[in-house]
C-alpha cells in the first residue's frame, strides 16, 4: 500500500482475515502495539503462520525506510521472507525467462529474515532471480521488477519509481508459495516462490 500518515508514539494494530463472512473477518489474527517515531517512514510486513503449532508464528516485521539518493542509479535492497526455503542468492538479470544468470549474485547468502543494505544498479529492465545459496539451479523465483514511469510535465505527473527510472529506490521481498489448504490464492502463479517489489523512493522532482 502507499504510505499512510499516523501520529507518532505507540499505535495499537490488529490484523483480521479477509472474508465476506462476518464470523471469519471478525477473527483477530494478530494484536500488537508498534511504536513509531516522528518524521520517519516504515514498511510493515505481516509474516509467518497464523495456524497454531506452526513455526515461525505470525508477527510483524517493521522496517525503517530511509533510502539515500542513488543519483543517476537505482537503489535496490532485498528482504528474505521465504519461510522454509533457507538462505538464498539473488541475481539481477535480463527480464527474459531464458536469460542466463549473471556470474555473480547481487545479494549473496541472504538468510531468512535478513534485510540487505541498498546496492546501486544502472536503470534498466531487470528481473530478480533467486536460488538456494551457492547454487545456480533450480531457479526458485524469477520476477520482473516494475519499470516505473517518467515524469510528464504536460499532465502534471511526477515520476513513479521503478527499475528504469533513475533516482528510484526499491525493496525486493523474496516470498514462499501460498500455504496449501489455506484461504490464500492457490492458482498456478501462487504455487511457486516469488519476489514482490515495493517502491521505497520515487525519483526526485525536477
Amino acid at each position: 500500500t502507499p504510505y499512510q500518515a499516523t501520529e507518532p508514539g505507540p499505535r495499537h494494530i490488529r490484523v483480521f482475515p479477509t472474508s465476506t463472512t462476518f464470523s471469519v473477518t471478525t477473527q483477530i489474527l494478530l494484536d500488537t502495539t508498534i511504536t513509531f517515531e516522528p518524521d520517519k517512514y516504515y514498511t510493515i510486513v505481516h509474516v509467518g503462520f497464523a495456524r497454531p503449532s506452526q513455526t515461525p508464528a505470525d508477527g510483524f516485521r517493521v522496517i525503517e525506510d530511509a533510502p539515500a539518493s542513488p543519483g543517476g542509479n537505482v537503489a535496490l535492497r532485498s528482504l528474505n521472507l521465504g519461510i522454509g526455503l533457507g538462505s538464498v542468492d539473488l541475481f539481477l538479470s535480463d527480464t527474459s525467462a531464458t536469460a542466463p544468470l549473471p556470474t555473480d549474485p547481487a545479494f549473496t547468502n541472504v538468510a531468512y529474515g535478513a534485510l540487505t543494505a541498498y546496492a546501486n544498479t544502472a536503470p534498466a529492465a531487470i528481473a530478480m532471480k533467486a536460488t538456494a545459496t551457492g547454487t545456480r539451479t533450480p531457479i526458485l523465483a524469477n520476477t520482473r521488477a516494475p519499470f516505473g514511469l517518467p515524469a510528464d510535465a504536460g499532465q502534471n505527473l511526477t515520476a513513479v519509481g521503478g527499475s528504469t527510472q533513475a533516482g528510484s529506490a526499491l525493496l525486493a521481498i523474496f516470498t514462499p508459495r501460498s500455504v496449501a489448504g489455506s484461504s490464500a490464492p492457490q492458482g498456478t502463479a501462487f504455487q511457486s516462490p516469488a519476489v514482490l517489489f515495493i517502491v521505497d523512493k520515487n525519483p526526485p522532482r525536477n
